[in-house]
């Protein structure tokens, strides 16, 4: 698990992620649900190769998405999945 300290300093190293108690979140929105659609597909594969899963919520055009690395709170793959996902590109 990560101190505090190192998690606020971490987020400088992602697009737009917010530190909300014990998770990394980020909420995208979309101009179609077809974006959305492609957007979850590549987030799946990603997720897929790195043994790590979010936390997904997706209404439409907007998908909420929380990464936290269970019984531990914030970890090393939270960050790395984030920026994994940060590279998406729909």
């Amino acid at each position: 698990m990560l101190s505090l300290a190192e998690i606020q300093e971490r987020l400088s190293e992602l697009n737009d992620w917010e530190l909300n108690m014990d998770s990394l979140e980020k909420e995208f929105i979309f101009k179609s649900t077809n974006d959305a659609k492609i957007f979850l597909n590549k987030l799946y594969e990603i997720s897929e190769k790195l043994a790590h899963f979010p936390v997904i919520i997706a209404d439409r055009l907007i998908v909420n998405l929380k990464l936290s690395t269970r019984k531990e709170g914030i970890g090393e793959k939270d960050f790395e999945l984030a920026k994994e996902i940060d590279k998406i590109q729909i």
